[in-house]
């Protein structure tokens, strides 16, 4: 199966520029597709974005969060479970992910289903991000 290479943006740092991981994602909502940047984290177990993109792709979510998550700073933050389609290239996919409470939070693309639908690659050499879709 062909692989997805896509460009991956750099970043300054204190020790220099550095391979920046993130993604334009066209996710579906209730207007289309729209593309979103999301950071390709294999630190997180799953997809998490703020709660405005539920409303966005007319995901209805419950008056009771299902869970709690935990940032940088240590703080618990409420989280609702949900799904979201999404498109790279041509490739349509679903996520599961969690909705935070807060609309700072980053847009995580993360382990569950990302990395069981795509094989995940790094050419940090060529900066680029190469996914391979697996076969269902």
């Amino acid at each position: 199966m062909p692989s997805i290479r896509l460009d991956c943006p750099k970043t300054n740092t204190v020790f220099g520029e550095i391979f920046y991981p993130g993604l334009i994602v066209q996710v579906l909502l209730t207007s289309g597709y729209q593309p979103f940047e999301f950071i390709l984290d294999s630190g997180a177990d799953m997809t998490m974005v703020p709660g405005f993109l539920a409303n966005l792709a007319g995901v209805q979510l419950p008056n009771v969060p299902d869970t709690s998550v935990v940032g940088i700073s240590s703080r618990l933050m409420p989280a609702f479970k949900g799904k979201l389609k999404m498109r790279l290239k041509t490739e349509v996919f679903e996520v599961r992910c969690l909705f935070t409470e807060s609309n700072r939070t980053p847009l995580l693309l993360g382990r569950l289903d990302f990395f069981s639908i795509f094989d995940v690659g790094f050419d940090g050499n060529d900066c680029k991000i190469i996914l391979t879709r697996r076969h269902p």
